[in-house]
C-alpha cells in the first residue's frame, strides 16, 4: 500500500504542489478517542457535533463513528490555510462492513455542490486490504463532505477508516477550459446522415428518370 501511495504522489507532485496526508504525523493513541474536529498541516478534518471519531496506527488512520451511540453521519474536509482543495485520491478500509458500504462524495463551492461522486466499497476482498479511489474533477472545492450513499444524509452512518488524503491547496480557483465552438461554415461543409441520404435518394431518382427518358428519345 505504500508502495502505491508514493508512485500516486510522484503523478501527483508531477502536475502541481500536491500533497499526501496520510496522518504519519499523528500524535494521537492507538485507538484514542479524538474531537470532533482534527487539525493536519493543511486540512481540516471534522464530524458532525456530537459524533464520534478516533485515532488509531499501524497503519495510522482516522475511524469515524467508533462509537455506536454516537453514530457519525458525515466526515467534512476542507482546506486549513488556503481557501480552496483540490482531491485527487481517497483511501479508506471498511473494515467492520457498513450497512451501506458505498459513500457519496460531495464537492461544495459557494455553499452548491458542484462535484459528485459515489465510491465503493472500500474492501478489497481478494487482497483483504482497503481501497484507493482517484478523483479527477473535484478541483477549486471549498468544502467535501463524505457520507453514506442514500437519499438522506440523516439516515448516513459512516465508520470506515480514512487513511490518506491525495490534495492539493490553492488561493484561486483554475478555471474548466470552454468547448470553442464550431463556425457555421465548417458546420455546413458537413452534412448530417439524414440530410446526405436524402440528397443521395433525390439524385439517384434523377438519374433514372433521365436514363429513361433519353431511352424513349432515342
Amino acid at each position: 500500500m505504500k508502495r502505491i501511495l508514493l508512485m500516486l504522489f510522484c503523478l501527483l507532485s508531477a502536475a502541481g504542489h500536491a500533497a499526501i496526508e496520510n496522518f504519519d504525523a499523528a500524535t494521537w493513541a492507538h485507538h484514542e478517542p479524538l474531537a470532533v474536529q482534527v487539525l493536519t498541516d493543511d486540512l481540516v478534518i471534522s464530524v458532525d457535533t456530537g459524533a464520534s471519531m478516533k485515532g488509531v496506527l499501524n497503519p495510522n488512520a482516522l475511524q469515524p463513528g467508533f462509537d455506536r451511540a454516537r453514530p457519525t453521519q458525515k466526515v467534512v474536509i476542507e482546506p486549513r490555510n488556503k481557501p480552496y482543495i483540490d482531491l485527487f485520491s481517497l483511501n479508506g478500509t471498511d473494515l467492520f462492513k457498513m450497512p451501506e458500504p458505498r459513500l457519496k462524495v460531495e464537492g461544495f463551492r459557494g455553499g452548491v455542490v458542484v462535484a459528485s461522486r459515489t465510491i465503493g466499497p472500500l474492501w478489497d476482498a481478494t487482497n483483504k486490504n482497503g481501497v484507493t479511489t482517484t478523483f479527477s474533477s473535484f478541483k477549486g472545492l471549498e468544502r467535501i463532505e463524505i457520507s453514506s450513499d442514500v437519499a438522506d444524509v440523516a439516515n448516513s452512518d459512516v465508520f470506515f477508516f480514512l487513511e490518506s488524503v491525495g490534495y492539493e491547496v490553492s488561493d484561486t480557483v483554475t478555471p474548466t477550459p470552454t468547448p470553442t465552438p464550431i463556425p457555421e461554415k465548417q458546420k455546413d461543409d458537413n452534412p448530417s446522415l439524414f440530410g446526405g441520404f436524402w440528397f443521395g435518394l433525390l439524385a439517384m431518382m434523377g438519374s433514372l428518370v433521365w436514363r429513361k427518358r433519353r431511352q424513349r428519345l432515342s
